[in-house]
């Protein structure tokens, strides 16, 4: 249940940091590392719940059917939102909207989640946040192809090589909010290998200890994710990944949360994904409001908030319909923690 409640906080740090953009405030600075806490989580999670049914009674085929229908109604939704966002902007004539042959190009593309480098929206311009989601499909294919079964010698040696190529990138970029677009492409590449990795590699740890401290843990990553950048802003970003993300995913295995608590960490758990996959989009339009009524930039950053998430709970309600549809009686008796 912490792993649900640090899900939900680092998707509203997320969000958090993208209207912080919009409206020229400095919320959550380094909101955009939450990113890397959720490929460190999913290595984690994906190890506990499938590593063994891969090697026993699930196949290739069975497990990417399974992460599809988790992840890919969301996505889509992102990407439709972000069509019709495209479409808006071409009918009111903005000379920063695709035209309509790129428009289609972006669709095709980033409805396969594949990269669509077009203008300077990154490349997922329909949603830009999708890149993220891409990678963490990948690196799914990967596992489980794999990694699965691959040793603990393996899992280091690529931990090492991506966390070097983390460090690298924090010196030349002098932050980690790379891998959206295609020149900083392998930036994201690097992020998605340490932290799947790190996470597959913690959960074969089977540590053993006390989770007492587990309900600090989404505080504290509030904390680190809301901190300002600093005078040595690429070195703090590398300290918060290579270091006190694993160090908190750790710190919350085993701990169980009762009463009113595990109400609210279910809840977080829940909106977490909708809430990222389907933000981005809207924040534009919502913004465009907000100035026409003369909102100043605080009182526009909460409409915006209170928005994304009004989305997102219809984006999760959507999510459980479609999902239901497509489950087939055995995967929906599959354990919760297979949720990733």
């Amino acid at each position: 249940m912490a792993f649900d409640a640090t899900r939900g906080f680092a998707a509203f740090a997320v969000l958090a940091y993208h209207i912080g953009h919009a409206v020229g405030l400095p919320l959550f600075a380094s909101g955009y590392l939450a990113v890397d806490f959720f490929f460190i989580l999913s290595g984690y999670v994906l190890q506990k719940a499938y590593a063994q049914r891969l090697e026993s009674d699930l196949s290739f085929v069975a497990f990417v059917r399974l992460r599809l229908v988790r992840l890919y109604p969301l996505f889509a939704m992102g990407v439709a939102l972000g069509i019709a966002r495209a479409l808006g902007a071409i009918a009111i004539g903005d000379p920063r909207a695709p035209s309509v042959p790129e428009l289609a190009q972006q669709t095709v593309l980033n409805a396969l989640m594949l990269p669509a480098q077009i203008g300077s929206d990154g490349i997922f311009p329909l949603n830009t946040p999708a890149w993220s989601l891409s990678l963490e499909m990948a690196i799914n294919l990967v596992f489980a192809a794999v990694l699965f079964r691959a040793s603990r010698r393996w899992l280091v040696a690529i931990c090492v090589a991506g966390a070097v190529g983390i460090g690298f990138a924090a010196t030349q970029f002098d932050s980690l909010d790379q891998g959206w677009n295609l020149s900083s492409y392998w930036v994201g590449v690097c992020r998605v290998a340490f932290g799947f990795t790190m996470g597959l590699w913690l959960a074969r740890l089977n540590m053993v200890h006390s989770a007492r401290f587990a309900l600090l843990v989404p505080v504290i990553l509030l904390f680190v994710l809301a901190m300002p950048r600093g005078n040595i802003p690429a070195a703090y970003d590398v300290l918060i990944v290579l270091v006190i993300f694993p160090v908190m995913i750790v710190a919350m295995e085993g701990a169980v949360i009762t009463g009113p608590l595990r109400t609210l960490f279910t809840w977080l758990g829940d909106i977490s994904y909708p809430l990222y996959a389907v933000h981005y989009p809207l924040l534009i339009p919502i913004g465009l409001v907000v100035k026409r009524l003369h909102f100043g930039p605080w009182i526009a950053a909460a409409v915006m908030f209170l928005g994304a998430i009004v989305a997102a709970m219809i984006a999760a309600h959507l999510d459980r319909l479609i999902r239901k549809r497509l489950q087939s009686p055995p995967d929906q008796g599959m354990k919760r923690r297979a949720v990733a």
